[in-house]
């Protein structure tokens, strides 16, 4: 048994993770781990200790969920399991076209489960320097890319990595239904590699890079990440100046870019997403070098200028794991669901006991 929806990083807090969403290769199908949630303990911004589920004080649990951590924290939480398969075909396919990249992950995560994948994540790879490979070597990323040699004369390149989950029982079968689907795809010809692992290990295929880092320090190194939400019909537009210009250097880091389906989030939670159908998760996860570029303030710059494009270019987009400081930008925020957020927060901490750094908007008799 397994949560139906898991962070590639398994090694947070659920309180915390509940607090924005949890989103991952598996939120395509499952939702984020906000959409399954069974029921929660919370204590309120008044101290009040409270039980709520969508039967009991269901206006509560669903300020909760994605709340950002503004009307209560999370003490215990009942999340939805289901029975999985104790081996999987890890995939990762590499593409040169951004479009033939970004359409074959949106016709990926419309098809039902025995037509696709079970994890879709897409990635940016920057030529000769493979900053995604820190993920892909908790399980020996030389088998992982022994069979693959990139050759393209692209800025940088793009990796969908793909799983499908199967038992022992299905061992003689798994091959060729893999063929099938891979042969949908629009990958560059040859690339791509194909590796056996068992379904925790690729679940927790991060944390043995976290233990090499925090060995050499370099966990511990200042690490400003931007994380959006960008609508579909924008994504090229984004590409073209953030992935193949802006960043085409590298971030020190991970770049992340696959698509989410809005139908999977239940709009009476707090979270707020794009308007579209079908929108973007872009995670910039770079960390400062304590020797060299990149710096700490470079990265805080180079986020900054990401989103004035996105502001200048009007491409909707919301930020994930945001951090804001005026009313002004909650407001921008949450839109049209401003009224909502600002009454549940005046019901469930009026005194702002939760956000102490901004007492002085939460509590001013001109809030609207």
């Amino acid at each position: 048994m397994a949560p139906r929806s898991l962070t590639d990083y398994l090694y947070l807090s659920v309180g915390g993770t509940l607090s924005n969403a949890g989103v991952s290769g598996q939120a395509f199908r499952y939702g984020p781990q906000i959409s399954n949630v069974l029921e929660l303990e919370v204590v309120t911004g008044k101290g009040e200790i409270v039980i709520c589920s969508k039967h009991q004080h269901a206006d509560l649990f669903y300020s909760v969920l994605g709340g950002l951590g503004q009307f209560a924290i999370i003490t215990k939480a009942k999340i939805r399991l289901h029975h999985v398969p104790p081996k999987v075909k890890w995939v990762r396919a590499y593409y040169s076209d951004f479009s033939a990249f970004t359409k074959d992950q949106e016709m990926l995560i419309s098809q039902g489960r025995e037509n696709s994948f079970d994890y879709i994540e897409g990635s940016v790879l920057v030529k000769g320097k493979d900053v995604n490979s820190w993920k892909m070597e908790s399980h020996t990323l030389e088998d992982v890319n022994s069979n693959v040699t990139i050759e393209s004369d692209a800025p940088v390149l793009y990796c969908l990595e793909l799983t499908k989950a199967y038992f022992e029982r299905e061992s003689n079968l798994i091959g060729k239904k893999l063929n099938s689907l891979l042969e949908r795809l629009h990958y560059l010809p040859s690339e791509v590699s194909i590796i056996d692992a068992s379904y925790l290990g690729f679940l927790d295929r991060v944390h043995d890079k976290e233990r090499d880092l925090r060995k050499s320090g370099l966990w511990y190194t200042l690490h400003p990440w931007l994380n959006l939400f960008i609508s579909k019909s924008r994504i090229i537009e984004f590409d073209a100046w953030v992935f193949k210009q802006k960043l085409s250097g590298g971030i020190n880091g991970p770049m992340l870019v696959y698509p989410l389906n809005r139908n999977k989030w239940d709009s009476r939670m707090s979270a707020v997403t794009p308007s579209e159908d079908i929108f973007y998760a872009v995670g910039l996860l770079g960390y400062a070098s304590p020797r060299s570029a990149p710096t700490a303030e470079s990265l805080m710059d180079q986020n900054s200028k990401i989103l004035y494009f996105c502001r200048t270019k009007s491409i909707e987009y919301k930020q994930y794991l945001p951090h804001y400081v005026n009313q002004d930008e909650w407001r921008t925020h949450f839109d049209r669901l401003w009224p909502r957020f600002r009454e549940r927060k005046l019901r469930y901490d009026p005194k702002a006991i939760l956000s102490p750094g901004q007492r002085f908007f939460w509590r001013s008799k001109t809030l609207s």
